[in-house]
This record gives C-alpha cells, structure tokens and sequence, in this order.
C-alpha cells in the first residue's frame, strides 16, 4: 500500500515512515501543503495521513483541495492534529476525512495499527 504522511514535523515523518516501511507500506512524505498537493496528484496514494498545521496555509486548506481534484477526491484521508476542536474535528470529517487522531498520543505503532485494522475492514476494496 501506498501511503502519503503529511507533517511539518521532519522528525515524526521520519519515526512513523520507518514503522510503517517495516510494514510493508511505501511511504512518501510532504512537510508543507504544496508538496502534499503535488504528491498527492502525482503518485495517488491508497492512505493519505495529513496533519492539520502544516505551511503556509493548513491541513483543513489541503483537504479541501484534495476533495476538489478529480484524482484524489477518492483518497481516504486520516487527520492528525492535537486540536480537538469540535468544529475542526465536524469540518474534517464533512470533508471526507475518515478518522480524526491526536496527534500527541499517536505513536508511530499506534499509527501502524491504525493502518492495520482499516486494512483489514476495507481489503475487499483496495484489491
């Protein structure tokens, strides 16, 4: 599977590209919203994990423009973010998101598992 991690933190992507290669997943990464939207368009991820502050202009505006293109309308997408915000979290998940996590308490494992339990609910339709 491919999976696109977008952070603006160089370190996270690092630890969480690492767990999820010893997975078996190909990982691209993006630390700011144009490389996430060019990534994105160009490689068409099978997962995208988009954290929410992110440069210049944020997550929610990477979302949004992922939901608008033809290519990756489809893409599901796993907002990371320590804002819990309701209105965040409901924006989010208008916009397609399929699961909102916390940021400080997702670990690279925890993400790893994440990743294998949808998997494993939505196998069928990857294949």
């Amino acid at each position: 599977m491919h999976v696109l991690l977008v952070d603006a933190e160089p370190s996270f992507l690092l630890r969480c590209r690492s767990r999820l290669e010893q997975d078996g997943h190909e990982v691209l990464m993006a630390t700011d919203c144009q490389s996430a939207l060019d990534l994105a368009t160009q490689m068409a991820p099978d997962l995208i994990i988009l954290a929410m502050v992110l440069p210049p202009t944020g997550g929610l505006a990477v979302l949004e423009a992922l939901r608008a293109e033809e290519r990756t309308r489809a893409v599901p997408v796993v907002v990371l973010s320590s804002n819990t915000e309701r209105r965040l979290v409901e924006r989010s998940r208008e916009l397609g998101a399929v699961d909102y996590l916390t940021k400080t308490l997702t670990t690279p494992a925890v993400l790893s598992a994440w990743i294998s339990e949808w998997l494993g609910a939505h196998r069928s339709a990857l294949a």
